[in-house]
């Protein structure tokens, strides 16, 4: 979900979706599929620890899968 300060900035929102493109071409188990974006979202409350702990693993793993890739994060949202 985007700021909704940033979702109403063209360039900013540009960036986004050539970004969310690029991350659509990724397939694995650890990263989230991509099928569209649209102007609604939803947060969930609190994870409950059992399902939390192996988070930060699959984080790693999928991070690894996107730099084999040769797609590198480097997102400076918020300075």
């Amino acid at each position: 979900m985007l700021p909704e300060a940033f979702a109403l900035d063209a360039n900013r929102l540009a960036r986004f979706t050539r970004e969310a493109q690029v991350l659509a071409s990724l397939n694995h188990p650890n990263i989230a599929a991509i099928h569209g974006l649209d102007e609604q979202g939803s947060t969930r409350g609190a994870i409950p620890l059992d399902e939390a702990l192996p988070i930060p693993r699959q984080i790693a793993e999928a991070l690894d899968a996107a730099h084999e890739q040769g797609i590198v994060h480097r997102e400076t949202i918020g300075r």
